[in-house]
């Protein structure tokens, strides 16, 4: 079987999650720094008006200047903490595209030299995975890779999902963000 890949939707899509977690990060950091800046001009000048009242021997103005200082000092904003894991979107994206790998992939095994994958149709009515072109006719495909038990009554999609003992966990339809089924 051949392969030919018309677009890479998941893929650029996933790209684009991960360029805006990155960019939500930089600004955190950048947010930080504007406000550390802030904070060490506010520790300096402080610290400047103690001095200066050591100075000028104003005992009772340079103790209020020294707790005022160490107020300031102990009031240092927090360095933001970023945890790596992958967002929920991005699993979602992942499993997508892991489960039209997986479809290609046993499709090429299972399929002779006579049938051609297409993979990633787009048009403005959205997009289709794959489309399968052989000897038999055209089909067109739509992979949902989920760890569930599916069921199709006509255009309406549903599933079932288990956890490890068999306990049911989630139930809900298969659709797109339109509402649309996987049928349609």
């Amino acid at each position: 079987m051949r392969t030919i890949r018309l677009s890479d939707h998941p893929g650029k899509t996933l790209q684009t999650v991960h360029q805006q977690r990155q960019t939500a990060e930089d600004q955190a950091v950048a947010r930080y720094e504007h406000a550390l800046a802030q904070h060490r001009a506010r520790v300096a000048a402080a610290r400047a008006v103690r001095d200066d009242a050591r100075a000028a021997r104003r005992w009772l103005v340079w103790l209020r200047g020294a707790f005022a200082v160490g107020v300031l000092q102990r009031r240092a904003p927090t360095r933001p903490v970023f945890y790596h894991a992958t967002t929920d979107q991005e699993e979602i994206l992942t499993a997508g595209m892991t489960g039209e790998q997986l479809v290609a992939s046993e499709l090429g095994r299972a399929l002779g030299d006579d049938w051609v994958l297409l993979s990633g149709y787009r048009n403005c009515g959205g997009e289709i995975d794959h489309l399968l072109l052989g000897p038999r006719g055209l089909f067109a495909m739509e992979v949902k890779h989920r760890n569930a038990t599916v069921s199709i009554e006509g255009d309406d999609w549903r599933f079932d999902k288990y956890d490890r003992y068999g306990n049911l966990v989630e139930q809900g339809r298969i659709t797109d963000r339109g509402g649309r089924s996987p049928g349609r």
